[in-house]
């Protein structure tokens, strides 16, 4: 799980300030009758908490499935205030959230996937409903210059705060900003997050997928595909603390997904581990001679 935290956030911590409302009562209300969306009522309330009340409450009670339905649940926050569109098969919700975002007057297409899109100041996001009663969400934020200039920042707060809310979701979300998608550098939903579909995999790859982050899913269902049989772990804390991606503790070998800072590259080769890129050509080949098959 990944969380934003600001300084903001450590000094309302601090003064026992509490988190912003993400979740009504009307809608926690409705929710819970719903089997794909019912959890504990403190679940869908931990979503408003301040982030470091939030990890404290992680780390006593690291509860994942309760969040991860209550993190389904949020895009209902936006559907009262949001405006339908019609999309074709191929067409972007995100793409569709940015040109609201920017003023911009949708294509007219001929489609039939509605949309509904919820915009204010520099904060918009699209959402809709797919099959087998899931619900997609994109959250696009404006990070232009002249956004970034101006002094109010209640865009970027919601922008993480709502980030934050859905950090477990496990149907298809994008959480992206307006310079990535002018850029072209969103991939559409279809290429990356439905990969959580696991049809045809091994049922102890496809456990993992819905508690894997999106850039892992790919990697993961590469290596089922493959075939390889040692099944790895998700989260696992190495050396000191160290937060893995996709891990094999017994064999000291990591695929590094995220990032990892020059410290903990190092402490991890000094402990004896191996660390190979997930965007590696031979990563299969780097596996198995690592002892991974």
């Amino acid at each position: 799980m990944v969380l934003a935290l600001t300084a903001a956030d450590v000094v309302d911590a601090e003064t026992r300030k509490p988190g912003e409302q993400i979740l009504t009562n009307e809608i926690i209300s409705h929710a819970i009758k719903d089997p794909n969306l019912m959890a504990a009522r403190s679940s869908y309330q931990l979503l408003s908490a301040n982030p470091v009340d939030w990890l404290t409450h992680w780390i006593q009670n690291p509860n994942k499935d309760e969040l991860r339905k209550a993190a389904r649940v949020v895009p209902y926050v936006f559907l009262p205030e949001a405006k339908a569109y019609l999309l074709a098969e191929t067409d972007s919700r995100s793409e569709l959230a940015y040109q609201v975002l920017s003023n911009k007057k949708p294509t007219k297409k001929t489609g039939f996937r509605q949309v509904w899109v919820w915009q204010k100041d520099g904060l918009a996001a699209a959402v809709e409903l797919l099959e087998k009663s899931r619900i997609a969400i994109s959250l696009v934020v404006d990070d232009h210059d002249q956004a970034l200039l101006a002094d109010d920042s209640a865009a970027w707060r919601s922008w993480l705060r709502f980030s934050n809310a859905m950090a477990l979701r496990d149907w298809p979300t994008e959480i992206t900003t307006s310079s990535l998608i002018a850029a072209g550098e969103l991939k559409y939903q279809d290429e990356t997050l439905e990969i959580t579909e696991t049809a045809g995999m091994p049922q102890e790859w496809a456990a993992l997928m819905p508690e894997a982050e999106r850039s892992e899913q790919l990697v993961l269902k590469k290596m089922a595909e493959a075939g390889i049989t040692t099944v790895p772990e998700l989260g696992h804390e190495g050396p000191d603390g160290i937060p893995l991606d996709i891990c094999w503790p017994k064999a000291n070998v990591v695929i590094e997904v995220a990032e990892l800072t020059p410290q903990d590259r190092n402490d991890l080769k000094s402990a004896g581990w191996t660390i190979l890129a997930a965007e590696a050509e031979k990563l299969l080949e780097d596996l198995a001679s690592a002892g991974v098959k």
